[in-house]
């Protein structure tokens, strides 16, 4: 297992596999459940957000437009994290501790 350290954005827990989204053509490939992973905060990702289990951003902090959607909807969020969009690729199997801003990647 690797883990990264990040921001805490929005508190809790969640396992599950990855989807990258790179821009608003990804909303689609979102299932129920997966761990989002995008750039930064962008108001769309609302969309996405209702069907994941949380979500994680390489950019943004605990006043981006993001965060604040994550502690709205209750689902952890974990920010600050270089290069996470292409580090981790869709369908790894990740678990996200928003209380204390890591993230786990099981190999």
């Amino acid at each position: 297992m690797i883990s990264y350290n990040g921001i805490a954005v929005s508190s809790g827990i969640a396992r599950s596999k990855v989807k990258v989204l790179n821009d608003v053509n990804d909303f689609g490939k979102v299932e129920v459940g997966d761990i989002i992973i995008v750039y930064k905060s962008f108001p769309g990702w609302v969309i996405p957000l209702m069907k994941a289990s949380g979500m994680i951003c390489e950019i943004g902090g605990a006043l981006s437009h993001i965060g604040i959607l994550c502690r709205e909807s209750g689902k952890p969020c974990v920010s600050g994290i270089s290069d996470v969009c292409s580090i981790i690729k869709d369908g790894t199997d990740v678990m996200i501790d928003g209380n204390i801003g890591k993230v786990y990647v099981y190999k």
